[in-house]
C-alpha cells in the first residue's frame, strides 16, 4: 500500500515507454518477412541441417524498437562430428550471407554474421537435441528455451520485458557481455515471468536479501547448497537446465546497481530513468583542472586483433592483475578504469601518491623470538639499508624499495605481465605500449573525444540514476 500512488505513476510511464520501444506493425511485419526469406533461403541449401529456427527476442516478441538483431540456428542432428558440425554451419553461412558483407565471429564455436537491410543477422550452428540432459554445446539450450517462453509469457508481460529492457540501457545494466556484465534478454524475460510484471520486479528487487535463488520450476528442493555449486549469491535456474545459471554473467556490482536503481525509481518514479539523457564533455581546461586534483596515471597499448567479449574479459583481467602488483609494491590505488577504441586501449589508474619514500620501514617479530628474528633478518639482509633495531618490543628494519615512481613500477609491471596467459592483450602491448602520464593523458582526449567523454564521466563518478 505504500508504493500505490507509485505504481500509478509507474503505470503511466510504462505507457510512454511502450509508445518509444514497441515496433510498429509495419517494423514488425519487415522482420517476419526478413526471417522468412532467411529460413527459406537457408532451408534451399543443400547440406547436413535438420532443422533452422529463429529464436532471441524477436521470436518471442520481446524486442525493441531499435534492436536490429535477427539469430540464426541452423540445428544438425546429433550424430554429425563436432568439426563437421562446425564446417558445415560456417559453409551454409556463408552461403545465405552471398551478396552481403559477412564476418566470422566466435562463441562457444565459430559463427557467422551480416548485415542485411540494417539488420544484423547471426547464423549460428547447433545440434538438435532431445533434451538439455543432451547438451553438445551451449547454444544447443536456444530452441528450449523459446519454446519455453512462448509458451510460459503472456502478451501483457512481453510488453513488460520491452519496459525492464529500456529501464536497464537507460542505467547501462543490458548485456550480458563482458564489457557490460549485466542483465541478458532472457534474464530480463525469466525475470518478468517469475515476479509478474515490472512494478513487482522492482519491488521485489529494491528489498532483495544478499542471497537469492529463483527457480520457477522448482528443480531443487533445497536451495542453500546451490550458492556453493554455482559459486554465486545470484541465482536463477534455467528452467530448461537446472544445472545452468541464467545470471552468471551478471557482475555483483551491477545487480547492486540494479537494486539501488530499482528503490529509488519505486520511491521517485521518472522518465529520465528510461532516457537519461547524452552527456557533454568537459573542456580540455576543466579537464586540466580535475587533473590538478588527483594523482592520475594511464597505460597505453594497441587494440589487439579479436572479438570484443575475448578483448574485454582478458583487459579486466589485465587491469585486476596490474592493480594487484601496484598494491604488493605499495601503491595505493583509489580507482581505476578501461576505456577502448577501434584503434586502442587506455587504462586509466588513480592513485593515493605517484611517488613513494626511497626508503620503507619492515616491522619484524617481537624481539625475544629469536628463532623467528634471526629468520626476517637474514631474508632481509641484502635489503637493509638501516636497522635491524627494536621499537616498541619488535624487531625494525629499513629497506629500499624496488621503486619509488609509478612510472617506471608500471614499466617493470607491463614486463611481469607480458608473462601472463593474456594473448590478445599481450600482442596489443607488443605492437604499442606507453605510460601516459597528466601530459599524455590530455593530449588523448584531445585527439580522441571518446576518450575525453570517457574522463569527463570518470570525473563525475555519477551513476546515471542518480
Amino acid at each position: 500500500m505504500v508504493f500505490l500512488m507509485d505504481f500509478k505513476e509507474i503505470r503511466k510511464l510504462k505507457e510512454i515507454v511502450l509508445k518509444q520501444v514497441k515496433p510498429s506493425r509495419e517494423e514488425l511485419e519487415k522482420e517476419e518477412r526478413l526471417v522468412a526469406r532467411l529460413k527459406k533461403r537457408i532451408k534451399g541449401i543443400e547440406g547436413k541441417h535438420v532443422d533452422v529456427i529463429v529464436a532471441g527476442s524477436i521470436a518471442r516478441n520481446t524486442q525493441l524498437k531499435d534492436d536490429k538483431d535477427i539469430d540464426v540456428f541452423v540445428l544438425f542432428p546429433e550424430s554429425l562430428p563436432r568439426e563437421e558440425f562446425v564446417k558445415e554451419g560456417i559453409r551454409i553461412a556463408k552461403e545465405c550471407f552471398k551478396g552481403h558483407k559477412w564476418e566470422e565471429a566466435y562463441a562457444e564455436h565459430p559463427y557467422i554474421r551480416a548485415d542485411v537491410k540494417g539488420f544484423d543477422v547471426e547464423i549460428v550452428p547447433s545440434y538438435k537435441i532431445k533434451n538439455t540432459k543432451h547438451l553438445k554445446s551451449s547454444v544447443d539450450r536456444t530452441p528450449f528455451h523459446n519454446a519455453y517462453l512462448l509458451k510460459k509469457l503472456k502478451e501483457k508481460q512481453k510488453d513488460d520485458v520491452r519496459v525492464l529492457k529500456k529501464f536497464l540501457k537507460g542505467i547501462d545494466l543490458y548485456g550480458a557481455d563482458l564489457k557490460t556484465r549485466g542483465f541478458s534478454g532472457y534474464l530480463c524475460e525469466l525475470l518478468i515471468l517469475y515476479y509478474g510484471n515490472f512494478e513487482s520486479l522492482l519491488m521485489k528487487a529494491s528489498e532483495w536479501p544478499e542471497s537469492i535463488v529463483i527457480d520457477i520450476e522448482k528443480h531443487y528442493k533445497k536451495t542453500a547448497p546451490l550458492f556453493k555449486h554455482f559459486n554465486s549469491s545470484f541465482i536463477v535456474i534455467d528452467p530448461t537446465d537446472k544445472e545452468r545459471n541464467v545470471a552468471a554473467a551478471l557482475a555483483e556490482e551491477q545487480l547492486e546497481r540494479f537494486e539501488l536503481a530499482s528503490g529509488l525509481f519505486l520511491k521517485k518514479p521518472d522518465i529520465d530513468f528510461f532516457n537519461p539523457g547524452k552527456p557533454g564533455a568537459f573542456s580540455l581546461n576543466d579537464l586540466k583542472t580535475e587533473f590538478k586534483k588527483r594523482n592520475l596515471s594511464g597505460i597505453l597499448l594497441a587494440r589487439p586483433q579479436g572479438f570484443e567479449d575475448t578483448v574485454w574479459g582478458q583487459l579486466y583481467r589485465f587491469s585486476g592483475k596490474l592493480e594487484q602488483k601496484l598494491k604488493e609494491l605499495d601503491f595505493d590505488v583509489i580507482r581505476k578504469a578501461e576505456y577502448m577504441d577501434e584503434k586502442d586501449i587506455i587504462l586509466l589508474i588513480e592513485l593515493k601518491e605517484l611517488s613513494l619514500p626511497e626508503i620503507k620501514k619492515r616491522t619484524g617479530p617481537k624481539a625475544e623470538d629469536k628463532a623467528n628474528v634471526n629468520a626476517f633478518i637474514e631474508a632481509n639482509k641484502k635489503l637493509i639499508v638501516s636497522g635491524p633495531r627494536i621499537e616498541e618490543g619488535r624487531i625494525v628494519i629499513e629497506v629500499k624499495r624496488k621503486t619509488s615512481s609509478v612510472g617506471k613500477a608500471l614499466k617493470a609491471l607491463l614486463e611481469e605481465i607480458k608473462k601472463e596467459n593474456l594473448r590478445l592483450v599481450n600482442e596489443g602491448l607488443k605492437e604499442k605500449q606507453e605510460i601516459l602520464a597528466e601530459k599524455e593523458l590530455l593530449n588523448a582526449a584531445r585527439r580522441k573525444p571518446g576518450f575525453r567523454l570517457f574522463l569527463t564521466k570518470y570525473f563525475k563518478g555519477k551513476e546515471a540514476f542518480f
